[in-house]
């Protein structure tokens, strides 16, 4: 050879004069620096082998070969290392050194358990060493505990982590799977709902253990992994998953350490629009897993169970299912009741309402619409001198509205003499009387003493009744029918 300016080295090998070696191969030894090449950088040629060409011995062992070849793993293995050459010794390094004459030699396959960076070289006497054969594997980086995978990144990125201690399975729905430790507690995002990552299924308490790989994602201000492997079966025996209570500004000004944390809030009241207030403050809940199927009404007071969210800066609830409501049962307010009954009626009517339960305030309205607290609260009689329908509502405070109730009070103009328009006979009687009152809709007929007793009532069924005396010492009786037309006494006379 011949040495070049600048350091090279220029070899020229004599394959044929004549060019009847159509097909020469050559192998290149590259010995790699320790550092990264610059664009000053010198690249050594260790060895070069020349093949193809008859005549021409090949005295180089050749390159050991390991298998697998490199890569990402996230359990160990045993990678193999063979070499071509017969009885040739291969030694290798895991320390990512070059293997030398001292080194380890290969006689069973090497367990990767770690990051390493495997090296082989073989050797035969008479021979020259064979070029380095190198694979490299990779495996993720370990995290104790939840609360160190949250903490090894702020923003999302590809980089899977390994958590190596146990968690405990607390809940999935399809791809929503939360899992907890006692460092913290963590949303596993599995969106391939069609050829999922985690096949493996788990009871409430499950502890899983050998690690769980995934990568960290910040999706709208809330931590969740995604996963890189299925998680192995549950193992040990199973734990009691005990929600945590706290009150809202516990989850509110501690949400990063209670994230994901399946919490209780007790002595809530639900106002509607799925929110519910805890003393003074409100939170939100949401149907995130679709197995809500009947809100507390509005009212309604008691607690909630969920998983602590977060969705844009907003701290939510996130309920398993119905069974995450415990709702106290509370009695409804009872109807309120109009005074006189709807009806027709001459001129004008005095309307009263009323209601059983105590302290329950009346909310009405005169134009036919549903009342509620913002209605006309009723304080006292009104007077109706139009064709009115007055709707009514009671509520009280930790009790259920009671049901609307509705009367339709029809107003007539002019003079009624409903005294002239009642006939009653035989007057005097000497046992029964018969009352013809028609046109009037009379509501009561009641009969009373000479001295203002009260002896019967009746509620006519027909326009025309008969009421008995034959009971009662002759004498002088009053009869008293009130109708929607007004009331009239009339004296009765039994002989």
């Amino acid at each position: 050879y011949t040495i070049a300016t600048g350091g090279r080295h220029n070899y020229r090998f004599n394959v044929s004069e004549t060019g009847e070696y159509n097909f020469v191969r050559l192998k290149f030894a590259v010995v790699l620096p320790e550092t990264a090449p610059t664009g000053t950088s010198k690249m050594v040629i260790d060895s070069v082998v020349v093949f193809g060409v008859p005549g021409v011995v090949v005295n180089v062992v050749e390159t050991p070969v390991i298998a697998p070849n490199g890569g990402t793993y996230y359990e160990a293995f045993d990678a193999t290392i063979t070499c071509a050459t017969a009885d040739a010794v291969i030694r290798y390094t895991t320390d990512g050194t070059e293997p030398t004459e001292t080194s380890t030699v290969y006689a069973a396959p090497v367990t990767i358990n770690t990051t390493t960076t495997l090296k082989a070289k073989a050797w035969k006497t008479g021979m020259e060493a064979s070029m380095v054969a190198t694979a490299t594997y990779n495996f993720p980086p370990e995290v104790a505990n939840i609360a160190a995978f949250k903490a090894a990144s702020t923003t999302t990125n590809t980089t899977v982590y390994k958590i190596t201690g146990d968690v405990n399975f607390v809940f999935r729905s399809t791809k929503y799977m939360y899992v907890e430790d006692e460092s913290a507690a963590l949303l596993i995002y599995d969106n391939n709902t069609t050829n999922p990552v985690i096949t493996t299924t788990y009871n409430e308490g499950d502890v899983i253990s050998g690690g769980i790989f995934g990568s960290y994602t910040l999706y709208n201000g809330m931590v969740e992994m995604i996963p890189a492997q299925n998680t192995p079966a549950a193992t040990g025996t199973p734990v009691t998953i005990t929600p945590m209570v706290a009150t809202i500004p516990t989850l509110v000004s501690q949400y990063s350490t209670l994230e994901s944390r399946l919490v209780t809030i007790e002595n809530v009241t639900f106002i509607g629009n799925k929110k519910f207030v805890n003393g003074t403050d409100t939170l939100q809940y949401y149907n995130r897993f679709g197995s809500v199927t009947n809100d507390p009404e509005t009212g309604e007071t008691g607690s909630i169970t969920g998983f602590l969210a977060n969705y844009n800066g907003q701290v939510q609830l996130y309920p398993r299912d119905d069974n995450d409501f415990t709702v106290q049962q509370m009695e409804q307010v009872a109807t309120p009741v109009f005074s006189p009954v709807a009806g027709e009626y001459e001129n004008s009517v005095e309307v009263s309402i009323s209601c059983t339960t105590a302290d329950a305030a009346i909310y009405y309205t005169l134009d036919g619409t549903e009342p509620d607290e913002d209605a006309i609260e009723y304080t006292a009689p009104f007077t109706l001198t139009t064709t009115t329908t007055v709707k009514a509502i009671a509520v009280k405070a930790g009790m259920i509205n009671s049901e609307v109730v509705m009367a339709t009070y029809d107003i007539t103009t002019g003079i009624y003499d409903v005294q002239q328009n009642v006939s009653i006979y035989p007057n005097p009687t000497d046992g029964n009387i018969t009352l013809d009152l028609s046109g009037l809709n009379a509501k009561t007929v009641e009969l009373f003493s000479m001295n203002g007793q009260l002896l019967n009532t009746v509620v006519p069924t027909t326009e025309t009744m008969t009421m008995s005396l034959s009971q009662y010492a002759n004498g002088i009786y009053f009869v008293r029918i009130h109708s929607n037309k007004g009331v009239t006494t009339q004296k009765i006379v039994k002989k």
